[in-house]
């Protein structure tokens, strides 16, 4: 639990509406706790009687639902046959309008279970009650309702639209082995947090190193699942743990493969010791180690970005386990992981059997990924492979492509030029032909256009052949996906040449322009071969 060093306690916020609306005093009491929004991504949550809220004074409907939730832990109300959090987000509606809840308030049903909840399981019992988030098997929805996994592993997630949409943005940035986008199939429902109806979209998905649709594989070991997610893509590259040092900064551990090397070096760089026994030996005789892990970032408070994992280290049985997360909302991630069930020591395997997977935040530490997966013998830590472009993505779909270019060439910090450089891949190039007298004497001229990095000419593309007579013309638009580089800008320009295929003979040049900043439309000035060739270029975007 948070430290109480950072959280004052507060008189019940509404506390006269709640109890003439419950017809019963709040047994607990309120917590003000101004990190909570910060760190853990919600307004508000209530461990047994105490009940944290981000603001002193919070809207009514929250105060109102975590009342319920300090009513149902001190078995002042059962369930009466509702879910907890249906049964909580009543009451706060009811606190809004200031009318009775006893409908929902009583002795009826089974007790509540004591717990902290955040992201909420929703069974098919609550599912046909309520007509809510209608998945047709036990379902896992975030606290915001903006996210969705079955409760059982599988190929199945959904997601806002947005946040499906950014997610891919970084996930391109970092050069990832998946690709993700909404689908048209759609579920709704009542978010646990009463912030409203909810509509996800079913989250379509590709693995790069696969093609084996429609059940594309991935690596089944884990940390090269998790290394691919991560990306670059078919580099399996080694990791850097993330941590907050002593003066509350970020900083990164040597790159390693080793989970062991990244939990002693973190350590070690926290003060516990001159090397990674003496060190874990020192960690594992701290009075309070829930607080030095929330300092820190480890075990439940390790919380990874879009495109950065989970590493856990373990001292005994399985020795690591990683997973990649791909969507975040609030304070619940998910994950796209394997894990082998192979004990060749192969990690060149890949199989059907990864599966999305959500966990949920610090405040619910059975549902993190180091409650699922570790012990107390356990360190779980934030891991990348490369620096978070986040802070970018989103801007730079918005910009032009030849201001991408210009920025691609003047910026100097790296997680700006990933997110630079996975929008140009994005990008086309439109290439206008019109063939006022063909090369070819009789006949169509069979023409396809080329273009290459002025800066590096292995760079390139090439279009598909169309068959162009006389009076005839075409638009050719080509990816420049293969033209970008972090090594090599488009600053210098993109040369765009224009071929009559002449097989088995060698292909006829007709056109070659060379399309320089500021990118303005540009046409030939003339054509060779004979031929007469009229050809505009520009970029659609």
């Amino acid at each position: 639990m948070p430290s109480n060093a950072r959280s004052v306690e507060m008189d019940y916020p509404h506390s006269n509406i709640i109890s003439n609306v419950t017809g019963s005093t709040i047994p607990g009491r309120a917590v003000h706790a101004p990190w909570l929004e910060r760190e853990y991504g919600v307004p508000a949550f209530t461990d047994g009687l105490n009940s944290y809220f981000a603001d002193r004074s919070p809207a009514i409907d929250v105060a109102g639902h975590e009342a319920a939730h300090q009513l149902q832990n001190s078995g002042k109300t059962n369930s009466m046959g509702l879910h907890p959090e249906i049964q909580a987000d009543a009451v706060g509606r009811a606190s809004v309008h200031n009318t009775s809840a006893l409908s929902v308030i009583g002795k009826s049903g089974a007790p509540t279970r004591n717990t902290v909840r955040l992201y909420t399981p929703f069974t098919t019992t609550d599912q046909t009650d309520t007509g809510d988030w209608q998945l047709g098997q036990n379902a896992r929805v975030s606290r915001d309702g903006n996210l969705l996994t079955p409760a059982k592993r599988s190929h199945i997630a959904y997601a806002q639209k947005e946040i499906i949409e950014n997610a891919n943005r970084i996930l391109e940035a970092r050069q990832s082995g998946v690709r993700l986008w909404p689908l048209d199939e759609t579920i709704s429902g009542m978010a646990p947090d009463s912030s409203g109806r909810k509509k996800l979209n079913r989250v379509g998905y590709r693995i790069l190193t696969s093609d084996t649709w429609p059940n594309p594989t991935l690596y089944d070991d884990c940390g090269r699942s998790s290394h691919e997610v991560a990306g670059p893509s078919g580099t399996d590259s080694n990791s850097r743990a993330v941590y907050i040092d002593n003066a509350g900064n970020e900083q990164e551990t040597s790159p390693s493969w080793g989970t062991d090397a990244m939990r002693g070096e973190i350590l070690m760089n926290l003060g516990l010791g001159s090397t990674p026994a003496e060190a874990w030996t020192a960690y594992q005789s701290l009075p309070n180690r829930d607080d030095f892990d929330r300092r820190h970032g480890l075990n439940a408070y390790a919380q990874p970005g879009v495109g950065e994992g989970y590493a856990a280290d373990r001292a005994g049985g399985y020795n690591y386990h990683f997973g990649t997360v791909v969507l975040v909302s609030g304070g619940d991630r998910i994950t796209f992981e394997n894990y082998t069930r192979d004990s060749s020591g192969n990690f060149s395997i890949q199989t059907d059997r990864w599966f999305f997977a959500m966990y949920g935040p610090p405040s619910e530490p059975a549902q993190t990924f180091h409650g699922v997966w570790g012990d107390a013998d356990t360190t779980t830590m934030v891991h990348r492979t490369s620096p978070d472009p986040s802070a970018h993505t989103e801007n730079t779909a918005d910009l032009s492509t030849p201001e991408l270019i210009r920025r691609q060439e003047s910026t100097t910090d790296k997680p700006e030029k990933m997110a630079i450089n996975a929008e140009l891949r994005n990008r086309s190039i439109r290439v206008y032909v019109k063939v006022h007298s063909t090369e070819d004497t009789f006949g169509e001229d069979e023409v396809y256009v080329r273009i290459y990095n002025r800066k590096l000419s292995f760079l390139d593309e090439e279009s598909g052949v169309v068959g162009l007579n006389d009076g005839s013309d075409h638009t050719f638009i080509l990816s420049i996906d293969d033209l970008v580089s972090e090594f090599a800008s488009l600053a210098n320009g993109i040369s765009v040449q224009v071929y009559d295929e002449d097989s088995p003979d060698s292909d006829d040049l007709i056109v070659w322009v060379a399309f320089q900043p500021p990118f303005s439309i540009t046409s030939n000035q003339g054509s060779y071969d004979g031929a007469t060739y009229e050809v505009h270029i520009s970029f659609p975007r």
